[in-house]
């Protein structure tokens, strides 16, 4: 073949393959497209508006499956109550407190009408005495649900996100009736009740045994200590020499007592102190005498200025008073009865009680029961307690308020300057 022919021939390939290559591409955009879609991926940018994200038609599927699941599943619960639970702030170290309010006894799964009750009374701070919730198991799942439940609760969210919540507990939330230091999850338990409070995680109070921790608000010469006992972390049996607080407690107790400098003193006490009758059924401290002679021995010898004890757990109201004088108090113990020898010393310095107990239910058919120190009481009725100090003159009001705003008992003590 000639030069000029072999060109020729060339040329007129390289045409016809020029041909069917413009062909073929014509044909491909004819034909079915890719299916593109600009799907944000987590935590990654969504594709701008000149931009798509190329697929084939299984992944493209595959994608919109997955974001169907995604927007059908719950968030997590843990991820829920972190992100969106608003808690007011507690009082600044020298805010003057003039109204606090206790309560006890709550079951979330029961009406609580008493939240807006307390909102309107405006007090500075809320104090949880115990039975915050009934959380009687011992798996991790179900006691987050119960206390999840009580923070899912709109008049209580409402309550934590314009009044300082502060607390420690009893029997019921920290996970069996009448329990102590044998229940096999209170480490968990103990976590979960912080996490319910609002606890940091950084608070002392995640690493040690037991919840029991102090407060002191106000300015000098109107300063109030609070003292949150726990009284199940550590408790034994109850027996005559049987312990409730712990040694660990029970040093950090005498410290607080004796160095303290407040003008008023707060002692949360989940159970009954004054209560002088022991019980098998009910509980209190006397069911634990050697205990409850070396609170009251401790009380009387650091003398903690103005000090008014504050417990819940009866599902009842009342308000108890002793002579200091006269305490530590015994009882006489004959076999299986028992005698109070006690009278209501109303000389001063005299210690006050407040039991506030039942916050959603209480003891409506409540047949009585002997208390030679009670001096208020008992009101069955659903309620709270309050505390207003007037430090203008010198003095604390213990009330119990009922579910129509109103004081069904009352006690007025003036301060021991």
């Amino acid at each position: 073949m000639k030069p000029s022919h072999h060109c020729s021939f060339l040329q007129t390939c390289l045409s016809i393959l020029v041909i069917l290559f413009i062909c073929g591409c014509q044909s491909q955009e004819s034909g079915p497209k890719p299916i593109t879609k600009a799907h944000k991926l987590p935590d990654q940018p969504a594709p701008k508006e000149d931009e798509s994200v190329v697929t084939t038609p299984q992944e493209a599927l595959d994608a919109l499956e997955k974001e169907e699941k995604t927007e059908k599943a719950p968030e997590s619960p843990d991820d829920e109550m972190e992100d969106e639970i608003e808690r007011a702030q507690l009082p600044a170290t020298d805010a003057k407190l003039t109204r606090i309010a206790v309560g006890s006894c709550n079951r979330p799964t029961l009406p609580q009408p008493l939240w807006e009750v307390i909102q309107g009374m405006a007090p500075d701070l809320w104090i949880w005495m115990g039975d915050n919730v009934y959380a009687d198991t011992e798996d991790p799942e179900e006691m987050k649900e119960t206390y999840e439940a009580q923070l899912a609760n709109p008049s209580y969210r409402d309550f934590i996100s314009r009044i300082p919540v502060i607390g420690t507990w009893d029997d019921h939330d920290f996970g069996a009736n009448d329990s102590g230091k044998d229940y096999p999850m209170r480490e968990m338990s103990q976590q979960m009740a912080l996490d319910f409070l609002g606890e940091a995680k950084t608070s002392p109070r995640r690493r040690q045994e037991g919840i029991y921790t102090s407060y002191t608000f106000g300015p000098e010469g109107k300063r109030v200590k609070i003292i949150l006992l726990d009284t199940r972390y550590h408790r034994e049996e109850k027996g005559p020499e049987s312990d409730v607080l712990g040694e660990m407690q029970w040093s950090w107790l005498g410290n607080e007592l004796k160095k303290s400098k407040a003008d008023v003193h707060l002692l949360i006490s989940s159970i009954q102190l004054l209560q002088p009758v022991p019980s098998k059924r009910m509980e209190r401290w006397i069911n634990f005498p050697s205990a409850r002679l070396r609170l009251m021995t401790m009380i009387r010898e650091f003398r903690p200025a103005n000090l008014v004890v504050l417990s819940g757990d009866r599902h009842f109201s009342e308000i108890s008073r002793a002579g200091l004088k006269s305490a530590p108090y015994r009882l006489a113990t004959d076999g299986e009865t028992h005698e109070a020898k006690m009278v209501k010393n109303q000389t001063e310095p005299t210690l006050y009680e407040l039991t506030a107990s039942g916050l959603t239910h209480t003891w409506e058919n409540f047949p009585g029961e002997e208390n030679p120190l009670r001096i208020h009481g008992p009101y069955t009725g659903i309620h709270f307690g309050l505390l207003e100090l007037d430090w203008g003159k010198d003095r604390i009001t213990l009330k119990t308020i009922n579910e129509d705003g109103k004081a069904v008992l009352s006690q007025r003590i003036s301060f021991d300057r």
